[in-house]
């Protein structure tokens, strides 16, 4: 299972998320969705790689961001902020959504 920062609420396909971006992004906000949960998904191996995994997060208009899983705790970075709950991601519409982004 993976968990968002507060170790409690597990990470669901389809969520709405908040995301603070770090220097490089100036700081700014951008609202995701998850598309790619590990243990969830069906298995991607640019997002479960060597004992690690990434969250995937479309940002509409910008990227896929893929964010660490901390191995020792399965949270996210607080940086990472559930808005709501969203509706569930069919397994064919997440891998095109991954394919597409890996195509960028």
């Amino acid at each position: 299972m993976v968990y968002y920062y507060d170790g409690v609420t597990e990470v669901g396909l389809g969520d709405r998320v908040e995301l603070k971006g770090g220097f490089l992004f100036l700081f700014k906000k951008f609202l995701g969705q998850i598309i790619y949960v590990p243990g969830i998904s069906p298995l991607n191996p640019n997002m479960e790689f060597n004992g690690l995994q990434w969250v995937g997060i479309d940002v509409p208009g910008q990227a896929l961001i893929k964010q660490l899983v901390d191995p020792g705790t399965g949270r996210l970075l607080k940086k990472t902020k559930l808005l709501r709950r969203g509706d569930a991601i069919a397994a064919g519409e997440q891998n095109l959504l991954l394919d597409a982004e890996s195509d960028n």
